[in-house]
């Protein structure tokens, strides 16, 4: 009962936070990203005066650049991971309607197609938006959960307190001897 009630706190903490600061959170996401490449660059440059393996220092080097790309200019990198799977959702989207096209099939066959790429153009032109747009629906979904849980527990004791010792509730399995 205990973790249930932590668990759900817990949930419900996050999903406001991503709720009320998507823009951070994204951001924050971002540049955690980026220590962590950037820490694992440094170990790589540290690692080449031990080994004297010049591709282990070129590749410490690229990492940490890229780690600190990341840290300095995590909008950029949403922006161009964003548009990126724009461009991914929008080729899949004209890629199957050129296969309807082919097999002659009827018009409400496009209709989810034609939806894809007018997402696909949007999130292009705004992929700092689409980003936030995911954070939200994440934080909606750790609010939704919580509540289940708190109330799933609500229920769960007043069935408990109701019942008479002995009895069998409508959650234990009857046994039919």
């Amino acid at each position: 009962m205990k973790s249930s009630i932590c668990r759900a706190l817990i949930s419900l903490a996050l999903g406001l936070i991503l709720l009320i600061w998507p823009a951070f959170v994204a951001g924050s996401l971002v540049r955690i990203i980026g220590a962590i490449i950037l820490i694992v660059g440094a170990m790589s440059i540290v690692r080449f005066f031990r080994d004297k393996d010049n591709m282990v220092l070129v590749g410490g080097i690229i990492e940490a650049l890229a780690g600190l790309f990341l840290l300095f200019w995590p909008s950029a990198v949403l922006k161009i991971v964003f548009a990126v799977l724009a461009l991914v959702i929008v080729v899949f989207a004209v890629d199957h309607i050129i296969r309807l096209a082919k097999a002659n099939r009827r018009w409400p066959l496009y209709i989810l197609p034609v939806a894809m790429i007018v997402m696909g153009v949007v999130i292009f032109f705004q992929p700092v938006d689409a980003a936030k747009l995911v954070v939200i629906l994440f934080g909606v979904a750790l609010v939704a959960y919580s509540i289940s849980e708190l109330v799933t527990m609500y229920f769960s004791k007043k069935t408990e307190e109701t019942a008479v010792p002995g009895e069998k509730t409508e959650d234990e399995p009857v046994d039919e001897k």
